[in-house]
């Protein structure tokens, strides 16, 4: 089917190198373009982190945000797990899981309660419309993705358009859009993994990711994605 369709396109643009190899194995003589997703720019200004929080209802010190539509294979049960690994290790922090649950919300609330990490995981299995968004991010210090598989992510954007280092999981495409120790930090998804790197990140100066974070960016900017668009039509 997948095939078929592909028949009808002059053209692709993929935006990982995990999305490439799938779309050769299909068509091998694609034309294509290769190019991240752009930062998304739809969700308002930054926020100061203190009204940010305010307007949350959070007042916890260190914020780890984990955020976007919950499935199984996006690893939150594997964040659930690293907390009780660096509970006593970080003072004055909370995780904030953001989201809509598809599937059974409670299984999350009992592996919480079964780490002893209850107190200092913040559930919010809701939607959260596109005015609201920058909130969420700008109250957070981390944004921790321990997905166990993917091709790419839509939130790690979100994360850089406000200059917040994202926690990835060496799997899929998101590798490729996160510089190790720089702009975050990429860990295998197993909770050691994931808690060594919250540790880590905690341990160092917040203003280095945000300044990394700030010049990486520009090569997410939606005037290369289009140029590389017009390369692959024009080519």
């Amino acid at each position: 089917m997948t095939a078929r369709f592909f028949n009808y396109c002059d053209g692709f643009v993929v935006m990982s190198k995990t999305v490439e190899n799938d779309l050769l194995k299909i068509e091998p003589n694609s034309k294509y373009r290769r190019t991240p997703h752009p930062i998304y720019d739809i969700f308002g200004e930054s926020i100061e982190k203190k009204k940010a929080k305010d307007m949350i209802g959070v007042t916890e010190k260190k914020v780890i945000l984990n955020f976007g539509l919950i499935r199984s294979y996006k690893g939150l049960d594997i964040l659930i797990e690293s907390a009780k690994l660096f509970k006593n290790k970080i003072d004055n922090f909370k995780i904030l899981v953001v989201g809509e649950c598809y599937g059974d919300e409670n299984k999350y609330i009992q592996l919480a309660e079964d780490n002893g990490v209850s107190d200092v995981i913040d559930f919010r299995f809701e939607f959260v419309p596109n005015e609201k968004v920058n909130q969420y991010f700008c109250a957070a210090d981390l944004v921790a993705l321990p997905y166990k598989s993917a091709t790419q992510s839509g939130v790690v954007p979100i994360a850089y358009h406000f200059d917040i280092p994202v926690i990835v999981s060496n799997v899929g495409g998101l590798p490729e859009v996160v510089v190790d120790g720089e702009t975050g930090f990429i860990c295998e998804p197993n909770p050691n993994s994931i808690a060594d790197s919250i540790v880590k990140y905690f341990n160092m100066n917040p203003y280095f990711f945000s300044q990394n974070i700030n010049e990486y960016k520009k090569r997410f900017s939606w005037d290369n994605f289009v140029k590389v668009v017009l390369e692959l039509v024009e080519s």
